[in-house]
């Protein structure tokens, strides 16, 4: 007897998760993205959606859908959040990193304010109207 991935306690697969894999090549999602979300092989991707694996699963006909509706269904994803933009996925590894740094978003160390502006952004400030406190420094004459 043939082996068969359903008869395998071991298996990664279900029948129900090959009709999903196929339903979401045919709405638009990408081989790859397809492979790390079921945590299979780029090449066990392109077999069942080709219909080379898993061939009694019904849905090995399904097709891509056309770029439009594909793209339309991407981006309604994306808006209900259930895909992640490019953006987001780097700002959280981000986050993640400086956590495990034990920094704060900003690079500055857990705990600790971060340093004052340098004096030339203090310098542009406008201080008309405002009391300005004079810092004199021994043996320097006050600048007019």
């Amino acid at each position: 007897m043939r082996f068969q991935g359903r008869n395998s306690r071991a298996a990664k697969l279900t029948v129900q998760k090959v009709k999903e894999i196929r339903q979401r090549y045919a709405e638009g999602e990408t081989q790859s993205q397809l492979s790390r979300v079921y945590q299979v092989s780029l090449v066990q991707i392109g077999r069942i959606v080709r219909g080379e694996s898993w061939q009694k699963v019904p849905g090995a006909e399904v097709g891509r859908l056309e770029a439009e509706e594909s793209e339309r269904y991407f981006v309604q994803r994306v808006e209900n959040g259930q895909i992640k933009t490019d953006k987001e996925r780097a700002e959280e590894s981000f986050a993640r990193l400086m956590a495990l740094q034990g920094k704060n978003p900003d690079g500055t160390e857990k705990g600790r304010v971060p340093p004052p502006p340098p004096l030339e952004e203090l310098e542009d400030l406008e201080t008309e109207g405002m009391e300005v406190p004079v810092l004199r420094i021994e043996g320097s004459e006050p600048s007019a």
